[in-house]
Formats: C-alpha cells, sequence, structure tokens
C-alpha cells in the first residue's frame, strides 16, 4: 500500500512541474508535496516502504496532513542529502542535529539522541574521556558532527587518520558499522543509544555488544528545512503547528507506541 501511496504522490511532484493548462484543472486542485531525505536512523527515520517508516516520518506525514500537504519520503546517503538539500533540491532532512546541518531553518524538537560507544563483548573497555579511544579503531559515519564535544573532536583530530578512525557511508552506515565491529575490523563504534538499541534487537546481535554511555552528551533532533527554498519558513511553521495538533490530540502518542517510545518532552 505504501508503494502504491510513493507512487501517486511521485505522479502529483510530476504533475505539479506542468502548467495547469496541460494538466486540465486549475493548479489549486493539486496537493502540495514537501519532498523529504534522510539515511535509515531507526526508529527515528527507517524504510521508506516499510509500515513502519520511522516515528519522525510519521510524524511528518500527520504534521503537514493538517494543512493539506503530502510528504515524498526516500532513503538516500546523509551526506548526499545533506548537500542536495542546502542547494534546494529538496525541502528537508529528517532527524538532524544542528552540529551537522549548519546554516538550516529547524523546525521544533523532533526526538533526542544520547550518544554511546559501542564495543564487543568483554572488551574491557571503559569511558574516560577522548584518551580512551586512543589505542582503538573507531567507527564513525560520513558528515556525522554531532556525537559531542569530546567524540565529535576527538573524530576531527584523526579523520585523516585511518589507523584511529574509520568510516562508513551509503544509505545504512550505521548497520555497516555494526558488522565492522562484529568481524573485528573496528573496536569501538559511535552511535545514538536508541537507533543502536533498535538496530541490534533487529540484527539479532545484542548480546554480542556492550553499549558505553558518554555522559552529558544528548543531541537534540529536529527537521531540517533547506536554507536556499523560499517556502522553508513556511514549512517550518505548518510543520511546528501540526507537531503542536498531534500533540495535543494524542496522535503523537499512538504514533511513538508503534516503535515502543514515550514523548521526549514531560
Amino acid at each position: 500500500m505504501l508503494v502504491q501511496v510513493r507512487l501517486v504522490l511521485a505522479v502529483a511532484a510530476g504533475s505539479l512541474a506542468m502548467p495547469a493548462a496541460v494538466r486540465g484543472q486549475p493548479a489549486a486542485e493539486s496537493a502540495p508535496v514537501v519532498t523529504v531525505r534522510s539515511d535509515i536512523f531507526c526508529p527515528f527515520v527507517c524504510e521508506a516502504e516499510s509500515d513502519r517508516p520511522g516515528y519522525v516520518i510519521e510524524l511528518t506525514r500527520a504534521a503537514f496532513a493538517h494543512h493539506g500537504y503530502h510528504v515524498d519520503y526516500q532513503v538516500i546517503p546523509y551526506a548526499r542529502a545533506i548537500e542536495a538539500t542546502r542547494h534546494g533540491a529538496f525541502d528537508a532532512v529528517a532527524a538532524v542535529a544542528v552540529e551537522d546541518t549548519p546554516g538550516f531553518i529547524f523546525s521544533h524538537v523532533v526526538g533526542l539522541s544520547p550518544t554511546v560507544l559501542a564495543t564487543r563483548k568483554g572488551s574491557g573497555f571503559v569511558w574516560r574521556g577522548p584518551e580512551s579511544l586512543e589505542p582503538l579503531r573507531l567507527g564513525a559515519v560520513i558528515g556525522i558532527e554531532s556525537w559531542g564535544s569530546e567524540v565529535s573532536g576527538y573524530i576531527a583530530a584523526n579523520r585523516d587518520n585511518p589507523d584511529r578512525v574509520d568510516f562508513s557511508g551509503g544509505d545504512e552506515p550505521y548497520t555497516m558499522n555494526v558488522r565492522k565491529l562484529l568481524a573485528g575490523r573496528v573496536d569501538v563504534i559511535a552511535d545514538s543509544g536508541p537507533v543502536l538499541t533498535y538496530r541490534l534487537m533487529r540484527m539479532g546481535v545484542a548480546d554480542k555488544v556492550e553499549i558505553h554511555l558518554v555522559p552529558n552528551e544528548v543531541q537534540p533532533l529536529m527537521m531540517g528545512f533547506s536554507p536556499a527554498n523560499a517556502r522553508s519558513e513556511t514549512l517550518v511553521r505548518l510543520f511546528n503547528d501540526g507537531l503542536a495538533q498531534a500533540r495535543t490530540s494524542g496522535e503523537l502518542t499512538r504514533i511513538l507506541a508503534r516503535y515502543d517510545l514515550a514523548d521526549w518532552e514531560p
């Protein structure tokens, strides 16, 4: 069903680019489309064709539906999503941190992402600051700068040293990092707490990995709208209004329950 809906949206998006006279109907009759891109960062953003595309995507669809908009969501590599959206190719990147998308126009917070490090079970690793990482090879993700000052600072200082930092990219870089960790290609990986927990359970390897919380490093996530699109300020306002309505009506609670999550606001 979702595949059919996305095909309909793709046709609608193409129709919007055609003159009304060619379509044979007034432009006002066509529902506007908001284009959203991201890599897979489940449970925030997941597979586009899934019946659980991620709670941020479900929330975004609900928020814009209040104002008569359709949402076209597709998965592409995170760095490409940011760069293309920055130049106006798409309207927004879902579930971004400010550090990753400077200059974007941000919505209200759509979730919280605590930074964690993960090692193989029995590694004996203890986090005592960035120096804890120096004897190890760290798995990181291309384009991610939002692990907090200590971890991100370490990655930035060693990004040109492949013996210390190994980068993954593509549509599912976090899954790739878990596989590298279990294969012994890296010793530790940086990740988001809820994302890593969700992924390890889906992969069936939760018993093979130890998770280490990095204290006081929790990143708020937002919808990041293109600084190059004239309508971005309007889209942010509509999204924030739809988010407020979803929270008041209980729709947000129902969406989060599908992912076994609760509202991030007390």
